[in-house]
């Protein structure tokens, strides 16, 4: 029998998300500031953590002060520590809409969507008519697999603001076919360096198998953006590999994505809360295609133990049926087991149709 315990990880996720229901949940009690060592921080990061950190420590009860220690823990990722910060400024004043909408953002980086969604949705009561606020209230919706809330909350944005190119590029993503095709076109109609909306529209083509018109788009990234390192050392590469996956050349993707090994952790998806870390993702479903499972399991993996990186990126749910999968292909069947049903949990709001989920319960169906 496997022992179970709690590690340093889950219990500071556990206080996280303890702190967060309190607060709501009307108790007065003041959460204390967080405990961070600086130290183990490179040295301008160190600097400003500890600056701010003695500022607020300094003045315990000035919500300014430790809004600003929040916002300085939030910018370096430290999206646990920047939580029980926000949940302290939100004790000392409650009203404040960036104490709750920031708060949100932290709770989505670190993937707690439902109650990510309950801070937004406490934000735009205090400011209805935010669009930062409705525009990641729907991107968490999408990420936790509602989507059918996210479109509704998408188009009630568009009906306002008819030219927003963020909320037709959110739309696309919660869409497939040509409708996708048509909401990433309006993206790009208002904002035609919009890379994110062009990077997803080449994929669209590509699942459709329209791999003219995906290259058409993957070369104008390459012409548009010729001085861009990223764009040309970590996005092509992708969208190419992309497109060998598509092919059944996985062999030759594993090559293409060696060398955005060093990347994979940066920003590939135009979304400033996340990284996605698409090239690990891609290299998983490669090694699948292989018949390597061990190989992608490590891949799929890499994406679970970085979940500071991942944020609320689509990347960070379907992950989970990439390692059920890989466990299944290395023989590991009770792992697999285990591993559908954690990716069930996660899009068990989602809708019964769609066809990734539909896939994923006809394969653990015939395992035994």
């Amino acid at each position: 029998m496997k022992s179970c315990h709690l590690t340093k990880r889950s219990t500071t996720r556990i206080e996280f998300l303890a702190a967060s229901t309190l607060v709501l949940s009307g108790c007065r009690t003041v959460p204390p500031l967080p405990i961070v060592d600086s130290s183990r921080f490179q040295n301008d990061v160190a600097k400003a953590i500890g600056n701010a950190m003695a500022e607020a420590k300094a003045n315990p009860s000035d919500t300014n002060k430790i809004l600003a220690a929040c916002r300085v823990l939030h910018a370096h990722e430290q999206y646990r520590a920047a939580g029980q910060c926000y949940a302290r400024a939100y004790a000392l004043a409650s009203k404040r809409f960036d104490t709750v909408y920031c708060w949100g953002h932290a709770l989505a980086s670190d993937g707690s969507y439902a109650e990510s969604a309950a801070h937004l949705r406490q934000a735009l009561a205090i400011r209805p008519d935010s669009l930062p606020a409705r525009l990641k209230l729907a991107e968490v919706l999408n990420e936790s697999g509602d989507t059918a809330a996210a479109v509704e909350h998408y188009r009630r944005i568009l009906s306002t603001e008819p030219n927003e190119p963020r909320a037709h590029y959110g739309l696309g993503r919660t869409l497939d076919g040509g409708a996708a095709v048509e909401e990433f076109r309006k993206s790009l109609d208002q904002f035609p360096r919009y890379g994110a909306a062009q990077f997803a529209l080449a994929a669209v083509y590509r699942r459709k198998g329209n791999e003219a018109k995906a290259q058409e788009i993957t070369d104008d990234l390459r012409a548009l953006y010729v001085s861009n390192m990223a764009i040309q050392k970590a996005w092509l590469p992708v969208v190419r590999a992309q497109t060998a996956i598509y092919q059944k050349k996985n062999a030759e993707a594993v090559q293409l994505l060696e060398v955005v090994t060093a990347y994979e952790k940066g920003q590939l998806t135009g979304n400033l809360s996340d990284s996605c870390m698409i090239p690990a993702y891609l290299r998983g479903e490669a090694f699948l295609g292989l018949q390597q499972g061990p190989h992608a399991l490590g891949e799929f993996q890499k994406i679970e133990h970085n979940p500071g990186i991942i944020g609320n990126c689509w990347s960070g749910p379907v992950s989970k049926l990439g390692e059920a999968r890989a466990e299944a292909q290395s023989g590991l069947t009770g792992e697999a087991k285990a591993a559908y049903l954690k990716f069930f949990e996660i899009w068990k709001n989602a809708d019964s149709d769609v066809p990734l989920l539909k896939q994923a319960r006809a394969e653990a169906a015939k395992l035994h």
